[in-house]
């Protein structure tokens, strides 16, 4: 085998293995879908208490916010008591989700977040629409699904912190 040729294949196996392992954060699920997680959307649908924040993306990781939201300030929040105004998120959000076709950008600088309570479960959603990602957590997992969006919703959710009179996320 040349030189050159074990360079090029030395090139596809590194490049292969990079990126295999680049996007493998630990205590991160990656899933393709197609809307929201059903049991999320079981949150969601039904929640005692439901609401939405505008948040600065940049982290606040020196805690000098006095409001925050997974680290992130709030600049402001709205709860939605709405049915009407809950399912016109939730549709937004999944018609975004089965239209994304997967594609992501590398950053993450969320400036959309809904929190919903039912009973003891809660689910939080950290949105970017910038870099098409949504994070959810809940109390009943360990990880945290990463699933991706177009940035359609994004006029929706402004939409209902327009109407509140939140300030909107900046881009």
């Amino acid at each position: 085998m040349t030189l050159r040729l074990k360079t090029i294949l030395a090139f596809v196996v590194g490049a292969a293995l990079l990126s295999v392992t680049c996007c493998d954060v630990p205590g991160q699920t990656y899933e393709p879908a197609v809307k929201l997680p059903r049991n999320v959307q079981t949150v969601l649908e039904n929640a005692d208490t439901f609401t939405l924040f505008s948040i600065n993306p940049e982290p606040d990781f020196e805690h000098k916010a006095k409001d925050t939201f997974q680290n992130h300030a709030i600049w402001g929040q709205v709860k939605i008591r709405s049915a009407a105004t809950r399912k016109e998120l939730i549709d937004a959000l999944n018609k975004g989700i089965g239209a994304s076709g997967g594609e992501e950008a590398l950053c993450f600088n969320p400036r959309h977040a809904i929190r919903a309570e039912k009973g003891d479960k809660t689910v939080e959603l950290l949105i970017c629409f910038e870099c098409r990602q949504i994070y959810i957590t809940s109390t009943w997992a360990t990880n945290v699904i990463v699933i991706t969006t177009t940035p359609d919703p994004a006029a929706t959710l402004n939409e209902v912190l327009k109407r509140a009179g939140i300030p909107l996320p900046k881009n």
